[in-house]
């Protein structure tokens, strides 16, 4: 078990408080201003994964909105544009060198060989272009959304 869900958060908290009569797990939702606002019961074999995910959650963010209160609407455009040219130059790049370097092949190979160079400069550009354009926190609070929305989790009224 993780067990160290019940961290103090700005965005609230979430402790674990007890099992149900069918071994499912009780956790308590609190609000920032410290009042309890719910309650979920997630099935025991997706305690760790839930835990563990949340953690991640409340970590990435603070991240997230530091990122935002620093950048403005225009900054993050700039980045997205950054990204785009990253991306195509490297496709472009990646297209150009293998076809300099096979001039003296045969048309057939040169348009082989450049279009392989394209899609593997594609491939690489879009893995930086990704990191330019990705807030920081917004990776991992996604990854750990995702896993949540796979868990057996259900609210208690």
């Amino acid at each position: 078990m993780v067990q160290n869900v019940n961290s103090q958060s700005q965005f609230g908290t979430i402790n674990r408080v007890g099992n149900t009569p069918d071994g499912r797990v009780v956790y308590q939702v609190v609000n920032p201003n410290g009042q309890i606002a719910g309650g979920l019961s997630v099935a025991q074999k997706d305690c760790d994964t839930f835990e563990r995910s949340y953690n991640t959650m409340m970590n990435a963010a603070p991240k997230l909105e530091k990122y935002m209160q620093t950048h403005t609407e225009d900054d993050i455009k700039r980045l997205q544009k950054k990204g785009k040219w990253i991306i195509g130059g490297s496709g472009l790049v990646g297209a150009l060198i293998p076809a300099i370097a096979t001039y003296k092949m045969k048309t057939w190979q040169q348009i082989l060989i450049s279009l392989g160079g394209a899609i593997i400069g594609l491939i690489g550009g879009i893995k930086i272009g990704s990191k330019v354009m990705t807030p920081p926190g917004a990776a991992e609070l996604n990854k750990a959304t995702q896993e949540i929305s796979k868990l057996d989790i259900q609210p208690i009224v």
